[in-house]
């Protein structure tokens, strides 16, 4: 195996670049597409970085298929185990669960808000029937449920004792596997190398962010039906948000949108939008039995988290 730098010499990788870079190949063999990311070029310089052909037809899919196997296999050669633990409004989520399910030496807990994700992002989470993948529904919001789970990583002697990690968004593993995203939309956009493109992020947490704006549904509506009018293609609504950037602001740069999920999960947005929804990679969730817990108004959510992290590292010589 060879690796060509930029200046084009070439030489032959450590055994420990080997083994990185397989442990990478069979996480994303899972991805609907063989090139893992595709880019769509469409009218009026509309190049949609595609990053939702993973498991759960999100961009999270991308990085934390990958930190699942790394963890996985530094895990199995130290004879260790972990908890992972973390809060979710929809993708991270799911995603975070396909990139460890069924591995031995982790256990993931998720808790989710009712209500308050999309009826598939919350079926991809709760059809996952794993030993090691433990769901609650939580009564309240993102912000309620992430107060039971800052107080577990605020207990040292707990997650000493627990192994526990999260995997959420500033998590570095995460956060160096996301950086390719643009150096990979670089190079494939580029004329020459040197060439300025600008790489549009639709992001909800004020990610990434050189130059922004706020866009409201109407406008993410508007934008996802003009797209198809044009292109006969559809956009999921955070898509959209980048494409309605485009539209208002002018630029000589070559851009390019990153998409970071599949319409197919967000079927009321489509259909709001006069578009016939597509259901590819999600229809079967529907059928599947579901397996979760609650956390109910009024419990000790804390001490439910507690109980149920004691109760797995109980349970590990079982599994290991």
């Amino acid at each position: 195996m060879k690796y060509c730098s930029t200046r084009g010499q070439e030489r032959n990788l450590t055994f420990e670049e080997v083994l990185f870079s397989d442990i990478i190949i069979s996480c994303l063999k899972r991805f609907r597409i063989p090139e893992v990311v595709r880019i769509e070029k469409l009218k009026g310089g509309l190049n949609i970085i595609e990053l939702f052909h993973g498991t759960t037809l999100a961009f999270k899919d991308l990085a934390l298929s990958v930190v699942g196997g790394l963890i996985d296999h530094y895990l199995s050669k130290r004879n260790k185990h972990i908890i992972i633990l973390i809060g979710t409004s929809g993708d991270t989520g799911s995603a975070a669960i396909e990139g460890v399910r069924g591995r031995k030496g982790i256990d993931i807990v998720v808790l989710l808000p009712d209500g308050r994700c999309s009826v598939i992002q919350e079926l991809q989470m709760t059809t996952v029937i794993e030993d090691n993948v433990h769901i609650y529904k939580v009564e309240g919001t993102s912000d309620d449920l992430d107060e039971p789970i800052k107080q577990c990583f605020g207990d040292q002697k707990l997650v000493s004792k627990h192994n526990l990690i999260s995997i959420n968004s500033i998590n570095w593993g995460r956060i160096m596997l996301q950086v390719a995203h643009f150096f990979f939309s670089y190079y494939q956009l580029c004329s020459d190398v040197g060439a300025p493109v600008e790489i549009v992020v639709p992001t909800g947490a004020a990610g990434n962010i050189t130059d922004s704006m706020v866009v409201s549904d109407t406008a993410i509506t508007t934008t996802m039906k003009t797209v198809y009018a044009e292109n006969k293609y559809i956009l999921c609504p955070h898509t959209a948000t980048a494409v309605y950037y485009h539209h208002q602001r002018n630029s000589d740069a070559t851009r390019g949108f990153i998409a970071t999920a599949s319409p197919a999960k967000f079927p009321e947005a489509v259909a709001k939008a006069d578009i016939y929804p597509i259901t590819d990679g999600v229809e079967h969730l529907q059928d599947l039995p579901t397996k979760f817990l609650w956390m109910r108004k009024g419990e000790d959510w804390h001490s439910i988290l507690c109980a149920k992290i004691e109760n797995i590292t109980k349970n590990i010589d079982i599994k290991v």
